[in-house]
């Protein structure tokens, strides 16, 4: 290295650096979780194969699939199945580490070079599963081979459930995976997890592709490694980029159950999966130029910049608007809308450019952050399930004082509650909405006055939450809010899934035509509608309360798709039941008596009794379901927090005492 010293390189795997005298500066951190240890001290399998305990970098922890929770614990549960490693009438012998297992003494076959890693006995102790560098392989007491299938990197644990149905392999690459194990000895794969070396961001996900992650992300860890043909070069395709097409818990969580029928149904809907990937559009950055205060915007008032592939631009101090030439390229799947993220967030939403000869040339306007800026365009397909990313455009100051301010802005709220619509329909009355988004303003009004300079609260109830309404007050906010400033947006209404396009909608007062989803969708808040709203607010922060029901097809996954497009946090509290919005009290529907709670002190908070946004989503999606189970309301929340740079901004502070 220049002045002396030198990197290393770890086989765990990890980066390390050594001073010029041979002292080590740094040691090697490794970006994957270290499984190893789980041989030795913690792989245990629930009976129905949906959690698992596992050691991991000298911590255990469990994962629960069906509550989509990974955290550190202090003991096994008693009930999950850990590996066997002896039996009566089956010994098998030098299956740590070695190439010459045996099972009651008869050699076992396994490949050359092949080492033997870890080791579980079924029940019935007939049959074992020795993991390998190479292989998952299933023998009987007489060491035959009955199934075998190949691991990405060594078996170096393994277990079995109680009913010897599913195994559970801990892999030295930081991947626990689920396998099917059936009647005739054959072995498949069902799904993976692959956690962070941190443990807080996780992505489980079926060998086709179909995943779930955490409400912290996850989907950016893992995706495709795309094969153009001979002396191409791969791509790189994230399960982020198929966001719409993949994301779906519930296939998920039937394929740990053995259940393939959703995921073939999901499959078949998608095609050919090979050929969607390699035929997305490319999206790039050709140009920039940027204006500064004061100067008039034409072309040639607007001083160029330098920008190539993963382009660092240094801007002058006084730049204000960034002007960008994007290049957009069909490769079959035609071209959808394009969104511009900036530092994360979702900034414009512009529809589908023009093509001339497969390709278009667009010129975008971005009003820059204070401090520094990351610029990314996606371009969507033409049915706009699937986009592509511009190498990112890291956009420095040249003053000095460069780095975002601290969150020292106003609070923006908009809160919006109908509980009776136009549409001649009683059984879309609602009874609580409307309390709920008044509670809501008066809550967060109080909870966040020690925080904030002031705070701005608008109210929409009734026939003042008609779509333009609604509209018109997002437009308003958008005029005023900057980009240190906090917006958080409740609606407590009913909301749908259209079944024509899958588009999650919003119902607003005025919606009077329910006859068919297409007059509903237009008459509704489309989630595109929403996304571009929200994309006129510069506001950097943005936690967004979705308190939907009754519909019937939404799930609080269904709104996932807005967080991933607008990068915003979102809470959602969904239900297929009318009641959901019932009261939980006789005050609160289950969304607000959980916010009333966290702000009395429930939530976690800092020394100072701040609670942050990514602390009160993941209270709130917890609770939420553990409050409705209580009235036996069916009633999920979900927080979803689709940044890949998550930054937990204030939101209240603890109002113990003061009668919310």
């Amino acid at each position: 290295m220049p002045g002396g010293g030198a990197l290393y390189a770890t086989e765990d795997p990890g980066w390390g650096r050594l001073e010029s005298s041979g002292a080590v500066a740094e040691l090697p951190t490794p970006a994957v979780a270290d499984l190893r240890a789980s041989r030795d001290i913690a792989l245990a399998l629930s009976p129905d194969g949906l959690s698992v305990e596992f050691s991991a970098n000298g911590t255990l922890f469990k994962f629960d699939s069906s509550q989509r929770i990974l955290a550190p614990i202090t003991a096994l549960d008693a009930g999950y199945a850990t590996a066997a490693t002896a039996a009566p009438g089956l010994t098998v012998q030098n299956w740590r580490d070695t190439d010459a297992p045996t099972v009651n003494g008869i050699p076992l076959k396994l490949d050359p070079e092949e080492y033997s890693r870890s080791l579980a006995v079924l029940p019935g102790n007939q049959e074992f599963l020795l993991g390998t560098d190479t292989h998952l392989r299933l023998f009987t007491a007489s060491g035959q081979l009955l199934g075998a299938i190949p691991v990405d990197e060594a078996a170096w644990a393994v277990t079995v459930t109680q009913d010897g149905k599913t195994a559970l392999a801990a892999l030295l690459d930081g991947t626990l995976c689920w396998y099917g194990i059936a009647a005739d000895g054959a072995l498949t794969l069902r799904a993976k997890l692959f956690a962070a070396a941190d443990h807080q961001r996780w992505v489980l996900f079926t060998p086709n592709g179909f995943f779930d992650e955490s409400d912290l992300g996850g989907q950016n860890l893992v995706g495709f490694h795309v094969n153009l043909g001979p002396n191409q070069q791969p791509e790189w395709v994230s399960f982020g980029e198929g966001f719409r097409l993949f994301y779906n818990p519930a296939v998920v969580t039937a394929a740990l159950l053995g259940n393939t029928a959703a995921e073939n149904a999901a499959e078949a809907a998608i095609g050919d999966l090979h050929d969607r990937l390699i035929h997305e559009p490319t999206v790039s950055v050709q140009s920039a130029c940027v204006a500064p205060a004061g100067e008039p915007t034409d072309e040639n008032a607007c001083r160029s910049l330098t920008v190539s592939t993963a382009s660092d631009v240094a801007l002058p101090d006084d730049a204000t608007t960034l002007t960008i030439s994007v290049k957009t390229t069909n490769r079959g799947l035609g071209v959808g809308p394009e969104d511009i993220f900036e530092n994360g967030r979702n900034v414009a939403r512009e529809p589908a450019p023009t093509l001339v000869a497969g390709a278009a040339t667009q010129t975008l306007k971005i009003p820059l952050d204070p401090g520094p800026d990351q610029i990314i365009v996606r371009q969507y397909d033409a049915t706009a399930a699937i986009y592509a990313e511009s190498p990112p455009l890291s956009i420095t100051r040249t003053d000095v004082d460069s780095a975002a301010p601290a969150t020292t802005g106003n609070l923006y709220v908009l809160a919006i509650g109908i509980d009776h619509f136009s549409a001649p329909d009683p059984s879309l009355t609602l009874h609580y909405a409307v309390s709920d988004a008044t509670s809501f303003a008066s809550l967060v009004d109080q909870a966040a006055a020690p925080i904030y300079p002031h705070t701005y609260v608008t109210l929409l109830t009734e026939t003042q939450a008609t779509k333009s309404g609604i509209l018109a007050a997002l437009k308003t906010i958008a005029q005023k809010a900057q980009p240190q400033d906090i917006f958080l947006f409740y609606i407590a209404s009913h909301g749908g899934i259209d079944s024509n396009d899958n588009q999650f909608l919003l119902i607003p007062q005025d919606i009077h035509d329910l006859t068919s989803w297409s007059t509903i969708e237009a008459g509704a808040l489309t989630e595109s509608t929403l996304i571009s709203a929200l994309a006129a607010i510069r506001a950097r922060d943005t936690l967004l309360f979705i308190d939907t029901c009754y519909a019937g097809a939404v799930s609080a996954a269904s709104l996932a798709n807005v967080g991933q497009e607008s990068g915003r946090y979102i809470i959602s509290a969904s239900s297929s039941a009318q009641e959901a919005l019932d009261s939980y009290d006789g005050r609160d529907g289950v969304l607000i008596y959980a916010l009333r709670e966290a702000f009395s002190g429930d939530a976690p908070h800092d020394s100072h009794n701040i609670i942050g946004a990514l602390s009160l989503g993941e209270y709130l999606s917890e609770r939420v379901t553990e409050l409705a189970r209580q009235r036996n309301h069916d009633q999920t929340a979900e927080f979803t927090a689709a940044q890949s740079q998550l930054n937990s901004f204030p939101v209240a502070a603890i109002t113990q005492g003061n009668g919310l």
